[in-house]
């Protein structure tokens, strides 16, 4: 133990992620990607048509929307929205997955897995007569600051 802060240690065993978690972050991803689509495409088609409207054509974007909705319905304003979800729901599932891939594999190398564990265990130290063990949003982001401070020299040198 220094001082409030104990020595973390890390052993160097070789684990792997579990399939279950695999699987659940690549899902995860491509919800989201499903998500990401379904909210923003519908101001994609706007945007577009402003960009591709002779001009006169609308008023500003809120016409856009208006005229879509009186010709098409709420269903015209997700036309063309297939290519966007083929295109971008693999790209999130693959980065949810790869996101947990990494870091797993950069917690599992280093000599610090959770340096923002130790900081918290740093401000428990410098504050022992807590009523509370939860962090206030000052004390939170002190913790983030410091395990942002350790972890940052150590990237910067490999």
């Amino acid at each position: 133990m220094i001082g409030p802060l104990r020595v973390l240690r890390h052993p160097r065993r070789r684990q792997k992620t579990r399939p279950a978690e695999n699987v659940k972050a690549f899902v995860a991803g491509g919800f989201g990607g499903v998500s990401a689509v379904l909210v923003g495409h519908p101001f994609d088609l706007t945007k577009t048509r402003l960009q591709t409207a002779a001009p006169g054509q609308y008023k500003g974007a809120v016409d856009v929307v208006r005229q879509a909705l009186a010709r098409d319905g709420v269903t015209g304003m997700y036309r063309g929205m297939v290519p966007p979800l083929l295109g971008v729901t693999p790209i999130f599932a693959v980065s949810f997955w790869v996101y947990l891939i990494s870091r797993f594999h950069v917690q599992t190398i280093t000599c610090f897995p959770k340096a923002y564990d130790a900081s918290k265990q740093l401000i428990h130290g410098l504050t022992p007569n807590r009523s509370n063990e939860r962090l206030s949003i000052a004390e939170l982001a002190t913790a983030g600051f410091l395990s942002a401070c350790t972890d940052h020299p150590r990237h910067r040198a490999s």
